[in-house]
């Protein structure tokens, strides 16, 4: 078990060094978090029930 564990921490470090990071591009309607490829990036934030 302790193997694959480390297993998996070793997959995923290495998954995230190819990861591109995130940009700026400027639209009609503002500033907008781009991929490399210029596709758009979204966050969500958890609503608060009223």
């Amino acid at each position: 078990m302790k193997t694959l564990t480390t297993l998996a921490a070793m997959v995923l470090s290495t998954t995230s060094a190819f990861a591109q990071p995130a940009m700026v591009a400027r639209t009609d309607k503002g500033e907008v978090l781009v991929d490399g490829r210029g596709m758009s990036l979204y966050t969500f934030e958890k609503e608060v029930g009223l």
